[in-house]
């Protein structure tokens, strides 16, 4: 888990963020015609079709097959004249908001959607995303005009993460290269170690707050040389371990417990050398034979008391620095808003069971007014499941500074493709028409491509 919590900061928001992100004008496709482009530098060409766009940012398909975004500057001269002349084609019937009331919910969140995707397609080309024209469907749908969208509840997003998914995001393989320089007993020991191991997480059920257990199982390779006086003993060993530590998440932020470590060494000696001549020599290494025999016992023990107390610092060292940068990117998403909009989170609270984490966000000005009843879990299992209420979809697409800051916010969205490869979410109402459901699958193999990128980038 904590090599991979950072994502759980940007799924508290990602909920209202997502619904407006959607370009208007990608439903009005123009005639596809291949042909070459080149910027304003003249340095750089490429073939492909115009799709769509306004007179700003236009959509182009390479020869390829993906989509990019390119803005009408960046082009050179006759590629922005091809452009005009080709939005001009375009019938009345054709354009955006056409025969369309401009003051209904669908033509205001049209227009909503429209000014944002222009202002953050300047800073990311490539963000199209058409995974999320579903919700962007789903956002206009009837049961924002309903009764229930009237009163903003306090319980406003409900966030679930499963089990299993957290197993597979949890799970990390571990290889550490260290230098021994240790003393055991009576002898100056120093060497080299390797390690190696994965971690494991576990969801435990508890009603008030979420709890997980991170374990880490390993086994340290060692080669060294024991010092004393006169006397050097060669030896290699294996020491087993495992380590536990506690997550939890409650209202008042996310803690761990100290790492708890057991180990189990096995040492070998493979040889006993003295730097006394002759005679004294062999006394020294007939010596030395007798104790290290005798206190072979003890010197594991040793051995893996410390191997344990070195795990238990670099377990709890690399885990509590993750939670901490996750807990500052939690309040600063808590933060974003100004404190007296609705809309802004004022609490997190969270259980879980063996078999999901769930995390309500709770906004709303105050506490008088009644919670809403929770949103059924996915009829398909999901790995990730956010709903949010349909009134908090209704005020995010008015309010004027949620807008503001929904630029920055999709720019991270954007980027969230880059580090887990997802697939299109199923967005659906709930039956009663109470809040939207956008669910992810994500396979084994985009787990394994972001373990991958995220190896190559430490």
């Amino acid at each position: 888990m904590y090599y991979n919590q950072r994502r759980f900061a940007a799924m508290t928001t990602v909920a209202v963020f997502v619904l407006l992100a959607n370009p208007v004008w990608a439903d009005t496709p123009l005639p596809a015609v291949t042909r070459a482009w080149t910027d304003s530098t003249g340095r750089h060409h490429m073939n492909g079709s115009l799709i769509g766009g306004d007179r700003e940012l236009v959509q182009l398909r390479r020869i390829e097959g993906d989509l990019i975004s390119v803005p009408v500057a960046r082009l050179c001269d006759v590629d922005r004249q091809y452009v005009l002349m080709m939005l001009q084609q375009r019938t009345p019937a054709d354009e955006p908001g056409a025969n369309k009331n401009p003051n209904s919910v669908t033509a205001k969140t049209e227009a909503v959607a429209s000014s944002i995707f222009s202002d953050v397609g300047r800073w990311w080309p490539k963000l199209t995303m058409p995974y999320m024209q579903n919700a962007f469907k789903a956002a206009t749908a009837t049961p924002l005009l309903s009764e229930a969208s009237e009163t903003l509840p306090p319980n406003m997003i409900y966030v679930r993460l499963s089990g299993p998914f957290l197993q597979r995001m949890a799970w990390h393989d571990v290889f550490h290269n260290s230098v021994i320089d240790d003393q055991i007993l009576n002898a100056h020991v120093i060497g080299a170690a390797h390690t190696t191991g994965h971690t494991e997480f576990k969801l435990l059920s508890r009603t008030q707050a979420g709890l997980a257990e991170l374990r880490l199982f390993g086994t340290t390779h060692t080669s060294t040389i024991g010092y004393s006086g006169p006397v050097r003993i060669h030896s290699t060993g294996q020491t087993e371990f495992q380590s536990t530590k506690c997550i939890w998440i409650d209202a008042q932020g996310i803690h761990t417990s100290p790492a708890c470590t057991t180990a189990q060494a096995h040492t070998t000696v493979n040889n006993i050398e003295t730097t006394l001549p002759r005679l004294r020599g062999r006394i020294s290494l007939r010596i030395a034979g007798q104790r290290v025999a005798e206190s072979h016992g003890q010197s594991e023990q040793i051995a893996a008391q410390h191997t344990a107390q070195r795990v238990n610092t670099r377990f709890d060292a690399t885990t509590n620095d993750q939670v901490n940068q996750l807990w500052k990117k939690t309040s600063d998403h808590l933060a974003a808003l100004s404190a007296d909009n609705p809309l802004r989170p004022r609490s997190i609270q969270a259980s879980s069971s063996e078999q999901a984490l769930q995390l309500v966000v709770y906004g709303g000005q105050s506490d008088s007014q009644p919670a809403s009843t929770a949103p059924p879990t996915s009829p398909s299992p999901a790995d990730i499941e956010v709903c949010v209420h349909v009134s908090a979809v209704r005020r995010a697409i008015a309010d004027t500074e949620l807008n503001s800051l929904l630029g920055p916010a999709m720019f991270r969205l954007a980027a969230m493709p880059r580090t887990i490869p997802i697939d299109a979410p199923n967005v659906r109402w709930t039956a009663d028409g109470k809040w939207l459901s956008i669910n992810w699958q994500i396979s084994d193999a985009a787990i394994a491509k972001s373990r991958s990128k995220a190896a190559k980038a430490n």
